[in-house]
C-alpha cells in the first residue's frame, strides 16, 4: 500500500489543475503549463484545493502506479510554480569561474581561459566556486 499515494496533494494559489475525462491532467502556473496522460488504474479527483488519488482497480499495477502518479503530480505542480535552477560546482586547485557582463570565463587548467557567452533569458550568478544558472 502506498503511503505517498494516500496523502492528498495541495494545489497552491496561482496554479490551475484541469482534469480531462480521458485521463489527461493539465497543470498551469506562473512558469508555464504541463500536461500528462495517466492510466485508468488510478482515479484522480479534484476536491477544492486538493488532488486526491485512489486506486480504481486492484492489482499489483494499480498499487505500483499509485505512489508514482502522486509523485508525478507533485512534480508537475512544483515545475509550474518554481523556476528551474541548476548549480554547478567547480573544485580543484586553480579552477575558477568569473562572470563579466554576459561572458563566463573559466580557468580550468588549460593554457588559455575558456570563454562562454551566456544566452539571453538565463540568469547566471558566480559565487566562490559555485555557478548558479536560472
Amino acid at each position: 500500500m502506498s503511503r505517498y499515494g494516500k496523502q492528498p496533494i495541495p494545489i497552491p494559489s496561482g496554479v490551475s489543475v484541469e482534469l480531462d475525462g480521458s485521463g489527461v491532467v493539465s497543470v498551469s502556473g506562473t512558469h508555464g503549463s504541463l500536461a500528462r496522460a495517466f492510466r485508468n488504474e488510478i482515479e484522480i479527483r479534484k476536491d477544492a484545493d486538493m488532488l486526491v488519488l485512489t486506486k480504481h482497480h486492484g492489482g499489483a499495477l494499480g498499487s505500483a502506479l499509485w505512489g508514482t502518479y502522486a509523485a508525478h503530480l507533485r512534480n508537475m505542480i512544483r515545475g509550474v510554480t518554481e523556476p528551474f535552477v541548476k548549480k554547478l560546482v567547480i573544485e580543484g586547485v586553480g579552477f575558477r569561474a568569473e562572470l563579466a557582463g554576459s561572458t563566463l570565463t573559466f580557468q580550468l587548467g588549460f593554457s588559455h581561459p575558456v570563454k562562454v557567452a551566456v544566452p539571453d533569458g538565463l540568469k547566471v550568478l558566480v559565487e566562490k566556486g559555485v555557478i548558479t544558472i536560472a
